[in-house]
């Protein structure tokens, strides 16, 4: 019986952004599904059954900062990585104190 892949949910609105990473982890072997938006993505992500969720901050219907802490209050160990534009020290602090495992800057924007 082969091993289930381990499910990756990113949340990203640039098209470009969202395929691209899409791509890179289902090459790599992970089972990905994705959200455009805010509320469908929070709504995916307390779903339960995924491995690590991808974030971004800025993007529309609710913001990466408030899916977080929404997911926090349900599961404090499904990892949670930012990948964001926003980098001042203010935002990089707010997401992790709200519970992002990582804060990382996106370099394409």
């Amino acid at each position: 019986m082969k091993p289930a892949k381990p499910r990756l949910l990113i949340i990203e609105d640039e098209e470009s952004i969202l395929q691209g990473l899409a791509d890179v982890f289902v090459y790599n072997g992970y089972e990905v599904e994705t959200a455009i938006e805010g509320r469908s993505g929070l709504e995916m992500a307390l779903s339960g059954g995924y491995h690590l969720i991808l974030l971004d901050i800025m993007i529309p219907g609710l913001d990466g900062f408030s899916i977080c802490n929404r997911i926090r209050e349900v599961d404090r160990r499904l990892p949670i990585i930012m990948l964001t534009a926003k980098t001042s020290e203010e935002d990089i602090i707010k997401g992790l104190k709200l519970g992002a495992d990582d804060y990382t800057r996106n370099l394409s924007r």
